[in-house]
């Protein structure tokens, strides 16, 4: 999602995937730094080789990668609002206002 030799990438042709998809994983890899990313990579590389029989329990690697990457992983900076609660979403049963009966 930058240039590689002066050709700009365009991961929508390049990656085979929506603009959508590219605007999403374009916002999700700025609060990411390095360090985290790279860490969590690694991670998931060795829950993968786990897996396929690198370890002689692998049973809880792919808990143990999900905990790594969870703790790598930036907070947000401020506040996420759920879609139910954007203005003019729809609402789910949960965040429905109890009626007052009377």
């Amino acid at each position: 999602m930058g240039a590689a030799r002066g050709r700009r990438l365009d991961p929508t042709r390049d990656l085979g995937i929506s603009p959508w998809q590219a605007d999403r994983a374009r916002r999700e890899l700025q609060r990411w730094t390095a360090d985290s990313l790279a860490q969590a990579i690694e991670a998931v590389a060795t829950a993968d080789a786990e897996i396929k029989g690198a370890s002689r329990a692998p049973q809880f690697a792919l808990e143990r990668a999900v905990r790594t990457v969870a703790q790598a992983r930036p907070a947000l900076v401020g506040k996420r609002r759920r879609a139910c609660h954007r203005r003019g979403a729809p609402r789910h049963r949960a965040c429905e206002k109890p009626r007052r009966t009377v």
